[in-house]
């Protein structure tokens, strides 16, 4: 699934994109890490200063993944694929009634995620019916 969002510094739209990582690098899956994909950029969605848990923010991402809804988000767990990645997003913040990533707002960018350690990675649990 697919959404856009204003990039400033290039100008123009940015495709943004979530997929879910299981504990295996195994990616498609209702279940795991979440990773996202920002233009030419890829990497895990910081759920530090995001408000976790907010329903929210796991319903617009599980549904931009193409799942009916959220059944649980954490971040505190801690698998050991997670130092493969950077973190890409921070403070995602979605307000209830949000359709789409489009109506939440983060942050990319070093300056921003400050505190994203391992430990504050976001996970979800999509439903899969």
């Amino acid at each position: 699934a697919t959404g856009r969002v204003w990039d400033g510094v290039a100008g123009s739209c940015t495709p943004l994109t979530f997929t879910l990582v299981d504990k295996t690098g195994k990616e498609g899956v209702s279940s795991g890490l979440v990773l996202a994909r920002y233009g030419a950029a890829r990497g895990k969605v910081c759920g530090y200063n995001t408000h976790v848990p907010t329903k929210a923010n796991g319903e617009v991402l599980c549904r931009s993944m193409g799942y009916p809804g959220c059944i649980r988000q954490t971040n505190n767990d801690n698998w050991g694929i997670q130092g493969n990645y950077t973190s890409l997003i921070g403070s995602l913040t979605c307000k209830e009634g949000a359709s789409s990533i489009a109506d939440c707002s983060f942050f990319t960018g070093s300056s921003y995620l400050y505190g994203c350690g391992n430990d504050n990675d976001l996970f979800l649990q999509c439903a899969s019916c």
